[in-house]
């Protein structure tokens, strides 16, 4: 049903692992790349947001959920190693037995400090340079106290929801061959978990980087215990919820090497 599919994602998945082992410095880079464009994505969604909150707060979100899928758009097109699409690469990977689940925590923890990497040094440079620094002050007040307040089970399940999401997003686009057509079914399934309030592990670190330079008063240890919650999430929602179904309905076009 989508062979294809899966074996470019699959052929993908080994290529990721043989690049972050053997030319670690530019795997590295892409991934850095991929947490700029989440960081501008933060950014865009964010300021947009603070700006319109103080005309309509329903509003305000709706437009801001409705900016956010510049990132996945800007990583699909230009290129970027992103933890959370790796996340079903390396799943379809080891589901068709081409890479092994030793190689899958390499891409993810390479994949994963670089993203980070990236986000933090945008956001310190964007925080000094002091644009739009009451807006963003109060908006962080608003938001970002809920976020953390979530209970452990709320955060697992957004997180799961979010990144089934961002895989449909993405895998959707390898399926399309239209451009015009991926951007727009991008557009709609990210906002889809944006307007929802789903949980990102990489948005996240941009949220709670930014907010806690503008706040200062933020608990570290809300923070590390949201971002392990929600990475788990992640996880669970790109390797499972979304990419097993979709190799189960696959698997009996007997091409599998696992069969």
């Amino acid at each position: 049903m989508f062979h294809s599919e899966i074996a470019k994602l699959s052929d993908s998945a080994v290529a990721k692992y043989e690049r972050a082992s053997e030319r670690t410095g530019q795997y590295m880079m892409s991934a850095v790349f991929a947490g700029f464009f989440i960081f501008v994505a933060t950014v865009l969604s964010h300021v947009t947001s603070s700006l319109l909150m103080d005309v309509n707060w329903a509003l305000a979100k709706v437009v801001g959920a409705c900016v956010f899928p510049i990132a996945i758009i800007l990583i699909v097109f230009i290129g970027g190693e992103l933890f959370t699409g790796n996340n079903m690469a390396m799943a379809f990977g080891m589901y068709t037995g081409k890479t092994t689940i030793g190689q899958a925590l390499k891409v993810w923890l390479y994949s994963y400090a670089g993203n980070l990497a990236g986000i933090v040094l945008l956001c310190v440079l964007f925080y000094f340079s002091g644009a739009q620094q009451d807006a963003l002050t109060e908006y962080y007040s608003a938001v970002v106290p809920g976020k953390l307040e979530l209970s452990a089970v709320q955060m697992l399940l957004r997180a799961v929801l979010c990144n089934f999401l961002v895989c449909l997003a993405v895998f959707t686009g390898v399926r399309m061959k239209s451009e015009c057509g991926k951007i727009a079914v991008m557009i709609f399934v990210i906002t889809t978990f944006v307007i929802a309030g789903f949980e990102h592990s990489i948005a996240n670190m941009s949220t709670y980087t930014l907010a806690w330079l503008y706040l200062g008063n933020l608990s570290v240890w809300a923070i590390i215990r949201s971002m392990l919650i929600v990475t788990a999430g992640n996880m669970i929602g790109g390797c499972l919820l979304f990419s097993w179904p979709v190799f189960y309905m696959t698997r009996d076009s007997r091409v599998w090497n696992a069969e």
